[in-house]
């Protein structure tokens, strides 16, 4: 299949070969703003010592979320700004993505790297995690500049983009709407890719310096991709059981999963355990059940937070080799728990949704939803007020929302309807393009009100039943269901 996937998105990065890969990562020590608690594990008279397993998990989530949206990780695009991205996409907390560091890495880049020397995969991690933010990354705006991402990105491409390293990170953009008519590959080249470096053991690697590897995080990351286009290859759930048999039979006794069969880097079982949970929980493997808690009680889970300081908001467990990336991947990994609840379906971070803010003029009584997040800030700046998230959008659909313009009474209108939409471009309304999309599963209605009293700002959208009765008893019109959300 070429062209759109059907079906969610993907990550990218690696650690393994890091002499080849290490472009795509920027690894870092530990900052010195960390290194006074680098040997505070959890213990008694801590702030966690006496807290239940569940409390500890939640805290040290929420201490995570708060970290990664305070600095947005590196103004590098390196694996912890990368996950940072990926955790508050999982949760629904787009806000938190800090697209303009991330906006201003890539500018970076592409100006200070020769053309010949651009990574397609690099470009792909920088798309990933803008598009989870609500940016059109093939017409993105900085410095009064617009940069088409999805064209460079193509263009990047080469031999190398075949590579799995490559590969886990360009599949994932396949499955965000753009024009992928100028890539070099198709997605099913790249899935091949993929299922191509699968080993005898069951995980993914390629050969190195006339050695192959094979690790947990690689092929936690094919999970991830393959996980995206299981309906659409059958090979692709096979290798992927497989896989899954392979990470699992890695767990240690302590709940965390080797690094690699021959474990020569112990100082990534943070991320190799962070990585392993997401990917197992995307497959819809309960990583919580009793298959994963091994003969002494230890727990994947459990890793993670006893690898944490005493305040729960540092990863310090001494064989780390990047704190940032260990504490955004262990981020990634409870969000995408957090996400996953208590129901048995699976969960991929790379299935991006969208936050639809909703904001209110209380000088023209209109009310404007916007998927991002700077369009959101600028409306507030303007006198606008904030009134949250609205509903949560699925990121492509066959069902786009129209958005419009009155450049008259200044207001939005919106609409899945192409009738409608041409017949407000005739009486002189602009379009503006897609604003976002409607669920085709239709989940849940988002209601349409009309105020015929109104000049400006006469209609309303809400998945708010409630909200709903109480405008059409106070005389708007019932205009039924606009179009679907997904929460």
């Amino acid at each position: 299949m070429e062209g759109k996937l059907s079906r969610h998105a993907l990550f990218g990065a690696f650690f393994a070969v890091a002499l080849a890969c290490s472009a795509l990562f920027g690894f870092s020590a530990v900052p010195q703003a960390y290194a006074d608690d680098s040997t505070q594990l959890v213990a008694q008279g801590s702030v966690a010592a006496n807290l239940p397993d569940a409390e500890k998990q939640a805290t040290l989530l929420n201490n995570l979320i708060e970290r990664f949206a305070a600095t947005g990780g590196d103004e590098a695009i390196t694996n912890d700004t990368y996950y940072a991205a990926l955790a508050q996409n999982v949760l629904g907390l787009h806000i938190n993505i800090d697209v303009e560091s991330i906006e201003k890495s890539v500018v970076e880049y592409l100006e200070g790297t020769p053309e010949d020397k651009i990574s397609a995969g690099t470009l792909a991690k920088y798309i990933t995690a803008m598009h989870a933010g609500g940016v059109d990354c093939d017409s993105m705006e900085y410095g009064g500049e617009t940069y088409n991402l999805i064209d460079r990105m193509n263009t990047a491409m080469g031999e190398s983009s075949l590579g799995i390293y490559n590969a886990v990170c360009i599949l994932p953009v396949y499955t965000f709407g753009y024009d992928m008519s100028g890539a070099k590959y198709t997605d099913d080249e790249f899935t091949q890719a993929i299922l191509n470096a699968q080993q005898a053991n069951g995980l993914f690697g390629s050969e190195y310096a006339g050695t192959l590897y094979t690790d947990v995080t690689t092929s936690s990351q094919a999970l991830f991709a393959l996980e995206l286009v299981r309906d659409d290859n059958a090979a692709v759930a096979t290798a992927a059981q497989k896989c899954i048999d392979a990470i699992t039979g890695l767990q240690q006794a302590d709940g965390s999963f080797n690094y690699e069969p021959d474990e020569v880097y112990a100082s990534t079982h943070v991320d190799s355990t962070a990585l392993a949970v997401v990917a197992l929980t995307a497959w819809g493997v309960d990583v919580t059940s009793a298959t994963y808690t091994t003969a002494n009680g230890s727990t994947p889970l459990g890793f993670l937070i006893a690898s944490a300081n005493s305040n729960l908001d540092i990863m310090v467990d001494p064989n780390i080799y990047n704190e940032p990336m260990s504490a955004s991947s262990t981020l990634l990994a409870l969000a995408t728990i957090d996400a996953k609840g208590t129901a048995g379906a699976s969960v991929n971070p790379l299935d991006v949704k969208y936050s639809m803010f909703r904001l209110y003029n209380p000088n023209s009584g209109e009310h404007f939803y916007t998927k991002s997040p700077s369009e959101r800030e600028n409306v507030v700046k303007a006198g606008w007020t904030y009134e949250g998230c609205g509903w949560v959008s699925p990121d492509s659909s066959s069902a786009p929302v129209y958005r419009l313009y009155n450049p008259n009474g200044g207001d939005h209108h919106y609409t899945v309807s192409v009738e409608e939409r041409d017949w407000l471009v005739g009486l002189g309304w602009r379009y503006e393009g897609i604003g976002w999309y409607s669920d085709t599963n239709e989940t849940i209605p988002v209601y349409r009100q009309y105020n015929p009293n109104a000049d400006t700002g006469s209609h309303n959208f809400t998945t708010s039943a409630e909200e709903r009765d109480g405008l059409v008893a106070l005389g708007w019109h019932d205009e039924s269901i606009a179009w679907y959300a997904v929460k």
